[in-house]
């Protein structure tokens, strides 16, 4: 971001960043068209280029956007539950509440994650991967899995969410979310968590 972006009105700033969000969440780094994202916002190419220099500095912008606001929507919430099942499944629905609240954020932060190994995402891989962990331990800190063999159990839940978060995301139809969907999705993680077995 360049510092002309910081001298335009808030409300042109979260413009850029509103049209920006949903041109990467629907279309992906790649596929993104800067041309479609100057005329929904209908300002010239050049306007968008002094405010970032390059599409991928948008989409680092973006990308820092996202994880800040999910990162603060976690925090703002308590993690409860006597069983480390239950925590998780608490977990999930305050998660599912930030897609419940911004759709486009989630959905581009999905796409991202699907997408990190395009050749030009590496900057934004390994910073992404290198909070994603940090955020990993705090999860599992929260839900309280301490035993010794529960880096595995970890790491099997992580591929549960991963895989399970973008199978639901793919086979509904509905892009904003409401509590009726919410309950669907935690009804279907119960049945794959309730498939772990704790290991020994």
């Amino acid at each position: 971001m360049n510092a002309s972006f910081k001298n335009i009105s808030e409300e042109k700033r979260k413009r850029v960043v509103e049209v920006a969000f949903k041109e990467f969440a629907l279309k992906g780094f790649e596929n993104a068209s800067t041309n479609r994202i100057v005329n929904t916002l209908g300002i010239s190419k050049g306007s968008l280029f002094k405010y970032f220099s390059t599409k991928l500095g948008l989409y680092t912008y973006l990308v820092n956007i996202a994880v800040e606001r999910l990162l603060k929507h976690m925090e703002e919430h308590e993690v409860k539950g006597d069983k480390w099942k239950e925590r998780l499944l608490n977990y999930a629905s305050i998660e599912f509440d930030f897609l419940i609240k911004e759709p486009i954020v989630y959905r581009f932060f999905s796409k991202t994650v699907s997408e990190l190994e395009h050749p030009q995402l590496k900057g934004v891989r390994d910073e992404l991967y290198k909070t994603a962990n940090a955020y990993l331990i705090k999860i599992y800190s929260s839900i309280n899995l301490t035993g010794k063999d529960d880096e595995l159990l970890m790491l099997h839940i992580s591929f549960v969410l991963k895989g399970y978060n973008e199978h639901f995301l793919k086979s509904t139809s509905a892009y904003e979310m409401t509590e009726f969907e919410k309950k669907i999705y935690l009804s279907g993680l119960k049945k794959h968590l309730n498939l772990i077995r704790r290991i020994t």
